[in-house]
């Protein structure tokens, strides 16, 4: 049975400090070959819950390395939004 219990913590995610500040702005830009480890660090690095949401099940890393690879090679086109960061310090200050 589902649960609709909130996870309700001493420091909600809406009250966190982001880690990581945009620099400039977002780009489009085609996904090619030479993308792919970015491609495979960013879906392996999804928690449980967005790999469920995405796959249909809690895919593990080799699951999902493989979904990655293959879609480069098969896909006829993939577009992805690439920011750069600044990364923030321990207490939330760039």
């Amino acid at each position: 049975m589902l649960s609709l219990q909130a996870d309700v913590g001493a420091n909600p995610p809406s009250c966190r400090r982001p880690t990581a500040y945009p620099t400039g702005k977002p780009q489009i830009t085609r996904i090619w070959a030479e993308h792919e480890c970015q491609l495979v660090e960013l879906l392996c690095g999804l928690d449980r819950s967005s790999r469920m949401n995405r796959s249909g099940h809690p895919a593990s890393d080799a699951c999902v390395e493989a979904y990655a690879k293959g879609a480069i090679v098969v896909a006829a086109f993939i577009a992805g939004v690439v920011v750069e960061v600044l990364e923030a310090s321990r207490d939330g200050i760039a």
